[in-house]
Parts: C-alpha cells; sequence; structure tokens
C-alpha cells in the first residue's frame, strides 16, 4: 500500500508532460523498492534474528528451517533494492523470483489453512494477500510498462 501511495503522489507532483511508460516506470520501481526490497529484509531480519517469534507469528513450531526461509527473503531483498535502478530484464528476473517464491509461500499457507486450520495472522492475514498480491501487481505493470514502451524486455 505505502509503495502505492509513494508513486502516485511522486507521479502527480512530476513534470504533467511524462510519457505514461515513464509513470508505470516509477510505479514498479517503488513496488520493487518497498513491498520487495524493503519487506523481504525485513522478513530475513524477522527469520534470522527472532526465529522462535517468526514461527509463533505464522502458527509453526521453532526450526533450523526458519533460517533458509531467512535467507530466501534476504535474496529477494537485495534483488528488490537493486531493481529500484534496474534494468528492465534484471526487474523481469526479480519478478519471476517474486512470483516463484511468494506464490510458493501462498500455497503454502493455503495448505496450512487447509490441512492444520492454521489461521495465525503470519499464516491466513495480511502476508498471505500479499504473496498474491505483489507478484500479481509486478506481472501486470511490467507487461503494461511493455506495452508503452519503445523498448522490449528481451535483451542480448
Amino acid at each position: 500500500m505505502l509503495a502505492c501511495i509513494v508513486s502516485i503522489w511522486i507521479i502527480s507532483t512530476r513534470d504533467k508532460r511524462r510519457r505514461s511508460s515513464q509513470n508505470v516506470n516509477t510505479f514498479i520501481a517503488y513496488v520493487m523498492l518497498l513491498p520487495v526490497g524493503i519487506a523481504g529484509l525485513w522478513a530475513f531480519v524477522f527469520h534470522a534474528f527472532f526465529p522462535a517469534i517468526a514461527a509463533r507469528f505464522i502458527g509453526w513450531q521453532p526450526s533450523p528451517f526458519e533460517f533458509e526461509v531467512a535467507v530466501a527473503n534476504l535474496g529477494l531483498g537485495l534483488m528488490g533494492l537493486f531493481s529500484f535502478r534496474a534494468s528492465k530484464g534484471f526487474r523481469t528476473a526479480t519478478t519471476l523470483f517474486a512470483a516463484c517464491f511468494l506464490w510458493g509461500s501462498a500455497i503454502g499457507h493455503i495448505r496450512q489453512m487447509t490441512i492444520h486450520s492454521n489461521f495465525t495472522p503470519g499464516n491466513a492475514g495480511s502476508i498471505f494477500y500479499t504473496d498474491i498480491i505483489i507478484p500479481l501487481l509486478l506481472i501486470v505493470l511490467l507487461m503494461l510498462y511493455n506495452s508503452k514502451s519503445k523498448h522490449v524486455f528481451i535483451t542480448k
């Protein structure tokens, strides 16, 4: 949500003659920075340094697996940060990583809800919804940017 607010504010305060592809690019940049980059790094810190709290929040038992989740989030967070000013190709790669990781997590949340009746806030709350929405938003924005841009995604 914060990424949307920041992007809209920046776009609305800029020169009105900017092309729509530039506005979409700004939106993509802030989605990469905030819900992918910063949130990924936050999840890394949470899972790596406070695994018992993270596990309890998700409805899991503490496990060494928390560190593996932490490192995956670190990778996603760093890619999100680098994507803020990166090429379309790098942003596409980040989107693919985010979609695989976050949609895979969403499937895990659904399994936890249906098989184990795990409806804790960390499993069935806002994190579940952002795991679905953020990759979808990135895919739509990248497709929109590609349709408005003179350049194609695939580069040599």
